[in-house]
């Protein structure tokens, strides 16, 4: 499985430079990006009909006075239940954080973040809904270290299981 992103910002230079550094640091291939939320949903119409949605979409909250990234994250979670969306932006307030993760987010991650911090987010949005077995593929573990994590933290945070740990944190 190839791992692809697309951004989402108003700024030219944040897009390609995040791009770039994604693409130079990582396994992870670009589809594209949008200044705009017309323009991200032009282009999301066109991947679902070739059938390549991006794995992550990486999404600012604001965008000059129109629809806000909370909306954004919303629509793009009411048309694309599958797709992993991480909010990326210089507001890092406890409720703004809560309201993007309310909408939809599977990340957030404030842009003074360092960039490993954001390779970090894209790397757990697509092992969110995994099975241990495929986590531990992925992130070259045994099985047993994995479920030693996982029970670690079920117990720091008092949950009984997968699904409340995803139901309470996403």
């Amino acid at each position: 499985m190839s791992k692809t992103f697309y951004i989402i910002n108003e700024h030219e230079l944040l897009r390609i430079g995040t791009a770039s550094y994604i693409e130079k640091n990582s396994d992870w291939k670009s589809l594209g990006d949008a200044p705009d939320i017309e323009k991200a949903f032009s282009d999301f119409e066109s991947f679902a009909k070739n059938g390549e949605m991006p794995s992550v979409v990486i999404s600012d909250l604001n965008f000059y006075g129109k629809d806000t990234g909370f909306e954004l994250v919303k629509r793009f979670h009411e048309l694309y239940p599958q797709q992993k969306i991480i909010v990326y932006s210089m507001f890092f307030a406890p409720g703004i954080v809560q309201n993007a993760i309310q909408s939809g987010a599977c990340g957030y991650v404030s842009k003074n973040a360092t960039s490993n911090e954001l390779l970090a987010c894209m790397e757990k949005a697509l092992l969110r809904h995994l099975s241990n077995d495929e986590i531990a593929e992925k992130m070259n573990l045994k099985k047993r270290a994995v479920e030693n994590y996982i029970s670690a933290i079920y117990e720091k945070t008092n949950i009984i299981d997968r699904a409340e740990l995803i139901r309470r944190f996403g």
